[in-house]
């Protein structure tokens, strides 16, 4: 068997990786390719190689304006659904009243709030926003997980596991500050994002964002 070097210049790629710093795709320098024939005088051996590269926006929020669903709905006492959109919205300033602007389940345990982000995707950060009014207790002791299973079929019945988990968050964000949580580096890429909590409590979130990394 003989070794065939191949080196792929992508000269091309790295400018415009450096003129748009956003955007992020592998780059391939040298590939090593096994050939398992050998050439005779007169022959020449001819290997094409294809190389699929995509470009993403690494500043994209996956999440934003995305259907979302979540376990249960909270009716404040003057009528105001916390529905789950509320926390795709894109509004990170007006979480004062949290029923207003945020998503809020019921009070019971092993709530969640789900996103579909529309395809299978690779997420390396999340950034949270929980309530400026207090009650700390809404988002605290919860889990971020990446499932291929859409919650509007079968619901997320336990706190994920394995490389479906993101993070499993124990510290409350700052109140009304957006807050970066970085996923684990062996998570598994998926469409749904969800969050669930075991605790016996509301889960509320005002807004979630999602992004590559």
């Amino acid at each position: 068997m003989s070794v065939l070097q191949v080196s792929l210049g992508l000269l091309f790629l790295g400018q415009l990786l450096l003129s748009s710093p956003s955007l992020a795709a592998p780059i391939i320098q040298e590939l090593t390719i096994p050939v398992n024939m050998t050439a005779k005088p007169g022959q020449r051996i001819v290997v094409q190689v294809n190389v699929n590269i995509s470009l993403v926006n690494t500043n994209e929020n996956l999440a934003l304006n995305k259907p979302t669903t979540q376990s249960s709905i909270f009716i404040s006492a003057e009528g105001n659904s916390s529905i789950s959109s509320k926390a795709v919205d894109g509004v990170t300033t007006l979480t004062i009243a949290g029923h207003d602007y945020c998503a809020i389940t019921n009070q019971v345990a092993n709530s969640w709030w789900a996103v579909d982000l529309g395809q299978e995707s690779t997420i390396g950060r999340v950034r949270i926003t929980s309530r400026q009014d207090g009650y700390p207790e809404q988002l605290t002791d919860f889990y971020i997980g990446l499932t291929n299973v859409s919650p509007w079929t079968t619901a997320p019945s336990a706190a994920p596991t394995g490389n479906a988990l993101c993070k499993h968050n124990t510290v409350h964000p700052a109140n009304g500050i957006p807050t970066a949580i970085f996923c684990e580096p062996n998570t598994a890429p998926g469409r749904y994002l969800y969050v669930y909590s075991t605790t016996a409590n509301y889960l509320s979130i005002c807004e979630l964002e999602a992004y590559y990394n």
